[in-house]
């Protein structure tokens, strides 16, 4: 279920924002997914 929802608020914003999907920024993603309430572990796509 985590992973649709990040497809989902991906597709969403790409589609907001007028971006490709790799032109997103992560945080943007991830400031969406904390807002809906999802549960991540910070700092793992930076690598550390």
């Amino acid at each position: 279920m985590a992973t649709g929802q990040a497809a989902g608020v991906c597709a969403a914003l790409t589609v907001r924002h007028g971006h490709g999907p790799r032109g997103l920024p992560y945080r943007l993603v991830q400031r969406e997914l904390l807002r809906q309430g999802a549960r991540l572990r910070l700092g793992q796509a930076e690598g550390t």
